[in-house]
């Protein structure tokens, strides 16, 4: 879930980007967001990898470095002065983290 949000978000990313009326300010905060969102990806995907090893304290750690580049985003957004049109990507990545550690606390 986690994974395939971060790619969304990448796919969002690009194509908002590519149009002509994004502002300048708008497009500098994608762009910093572009490489966190990709980093995102392979943390969720090393959650999902160690919680699947069943190494759950190492799959809530890559969860949680998942939510700290969302925060991350969130804050180049807040910086530039501009409303973020990630911010429901960004809801569903904590969610997803929520989920993911209530799941593994529930398995120990």
């Amino acid at each position: 879930m986690g994974v395939n949000n971060a790619y969304g978000a990448i796919h969002d990313i690009e194509r908002l980007l590519a149009k002509p009326d994004t502002d300048a300010k708008t497009k500098v905060a994608l762009g910093q967001c572009q490489g966190l969102y990709d980093n995102m990806k392979f943390a969720f995907a090393g959650a999902y990898d160690e919680i699947n090893g069943r190494n759950y304290a190492a799959g809530k750690e890559e969860a949680a470095k998942a939510i700290f580049l969302a925060h991350q985003c969130d804050d180049a957004f807040e910086k530039a002065a501009v409303p973020s049109p990630l911010k429901q990507r960004s809801l569903y990545s904590v969610q997803t983290e929520i989920v993911c550690t209530a799941i593994t606390n529930l398995i120990k």
